[in-house]
């Protein structure tokens, strides 16, 4: 199962267990973590050990009009509907409005400037050339405050 991002630069992936993985638009992992626990190198989101052995039907990311409930607009919400049920709303904090600057701001907050490049590589100039040199000058300025060292220079 898979369903793009409203905004089109994020793609949510999952097996029929409800295990769950995302990725930008140039096919870098994004790791998702519950808040609950403590940070980890896995990169699915394991649903299915909190719901059994229950197998997904549908996987949709919610429009951000069709809420029901406030939604920060800086959050988005990912539903999951099982066999049998039960239905699931993962509310996906920091990526609701999802635009080329959020997400390569995302990337350097982890200190990921490759990510962050290679997401830049993949943009279209041509489409998208404002949106692409301002990401540019973020991972430039990040860049820039970074002390120097052989490698960086």
């Amino acid at each position: 199962y898979l369903d793009w991002h409203p905004d089109g630069n994020m793609i949510a992936v999952s097996d029929s267990n409800g295990r769950i993985q995302c990725y930008d638009s140039c096919l870098s992992c994004i790791r998702l973590q519950p808040l609950t626990e403590e940070a980890s190198s896995f990169v699915w989101l394991d649903v299915q050990s909190k719901i059994g052995n229950k197998k997904l039907f549908f996987m949709k990311w919610m429009p951000y009009e069709m809420t029901k409930h406030p939604v920060n607009q800086s959050d988005a919400v990912l539903h999951l509907v099982f066999e049998k049920g039960p239905v699931i709303a993962i509310k996906i904090l920091g990526i609701g409005k999802l635009c080329v600057n959020q997400l390569v701001s995302m990337y350097l907050n982890e200190n990921d400037v490759d990510h962050a490049l290679n997401f830049l590589l993949g943009l279209d100039w041509h489409s998208e050339g404002p949106l692409c040199l301002t990401a540019l000058q973020q991972i430039t300025n990040y860049l820039f405050r970074l002390p120097f060292t052989p490698v960086r220079e």
